[in-house]
């Protein structure tokens, strides 16, 4: 995940089998989402990179169900979007 510092982004949180907790320890928020999905709000106030983990247990994947989360500038930010883009348009 990637977001802009300074700015809230809206994240859409999912599952589609077990119940999952997104929990970014360092901003301190953590939400679960139940039946379907949630769309939540979260501001990101300083550059950095950020462990993203599940707070559930879920098997088989626990072991490997973590992520990290990079809050970067606004131009870094424009930058990633456009190579996203760049590789979506080259599938």
């Amino acid at each position: 995940m990637v977001v802009p510092v300074g700015h809230t982004v809206q994240l859409r949180l999912r599952h589609q089998d077990v119940i999952h907790s997104l929990f970014i320890p360092a901003m301190r928020f953590k939400q679960t989402p139940f039946r379907g999905w949630k769309s939540l709000p979260l501001h990101s106030h300083q550059i950095g990179n950020y462990e993203i983990a599940c707070a559930e247990l879920v098997w088989p994947r626990a072991l490997s169900h973590a992520r990290n989360s990079w809050v970067v500038s606004e131009d870094a930010f424009e930058k990633w979007m456009k190579s996203q883009e760049t590789a979506a348009a080259g599938h």
